[in-house]
């Protein structure tokens, strides 16, 4: 499958929100993706897009992903929008991000997390525990009799749950139904109607997180979906 926007470089991508805003962030919708295997790699494609103030869906983000090795020892990842990339490399339990704004960041899996995708992981920033993510053990290709979610736990035992899958599959065409890239006309891809983070009155836990921290725990709600076994 192709890249859904059509464009290597992404400069078509809008800004994310400099600061991050919590008004920001209750507006994040995950769009198309896809996954593959090959032998022991896998790998998959996943877009993020916003709910803008006009009622219409706009991109902000690429992300892809891929592990591999016969024990799972090692994964990278790149999340693209149009002022930079944000990146990571993986070997065994424990990941570093880059560029260097992001270069003392840590996260750390636990063991089911790092062989069966589900359980927990850490990120810290630093020596400093920032926040733990737990991902389901009822992943989002099995029968859903609820939403699927994953929840980040902040140092002030505060949770933040994320959508990996709703109960019953909603998604819609962006509106319109296509848009304008490099004067060609594209369709719009489907987008999940439920929002990345379904719980909107728990992100204000997330006010006193800089920016960089935001940004990553969006990447890292974001790539679960990529990167379950049950796809």
């Amino acid at each position: 499958m192709t890249n859904p926007l059509d464009n290597s470089k992404f400069d078509s991508l809008f800004p994310l929100d400099e600061s991050l805003s919590i008004d920001f962030l209750r507006k994040l919708y995950r769009g198309d993706g896809y996954t593959g295997r090959a032998l022991t790699k896998f790998y998959g494609f996943q877009t993020l897009w916003h709910h803008s103030p006009d009622h219409t869906f706009v991109p902000v983000g690429t992300l892809q992903a891929k592990h591999y090795g016969f024990f799972k020892e090692k994964e990278k990842g790149i999340f693209t929008f149009k002022t930079g990339r944000i990146g990571w490399s993986r070997d065994k339990y424990t990941a570093t991000w880059k560029p260097p704004a992001y270069k003392n960041y840590q996260f750390r899996y636990d063991f089911t997390l790092r062989f069966l995708h589900f359980g927990k992981g850490y990120l810290f920033s630093g020596n400093e525990f920032l926040c733990s993510f737990n991902y389901p053990v009822r992943g989002p290709s099995s029968y859903q009799t609820k939403d699927c979610t994953g929840f980040f736990q902040l140092k002030n035992s505060s949770k933040i749950h994320f959508l990996i899958e709703p109960a019953h599959p909603k998604q819609t065409d962006s509106h319109p139904n296509y848009y304008i890239h490099r004067g060609k006309l594209y369709p719009s891809p489907h987008i999940n109607t439920s929002p990345l983070f379904p719980q909107s009155e728990e992100l204000s836990e997330l006010q006193s997180l800089k920016k960089e921290e935001r940004m990553l725990l969006v990447v890292l709600a974001l790539k679960v979906r990529l990167l379950s076994v049950y796809r």
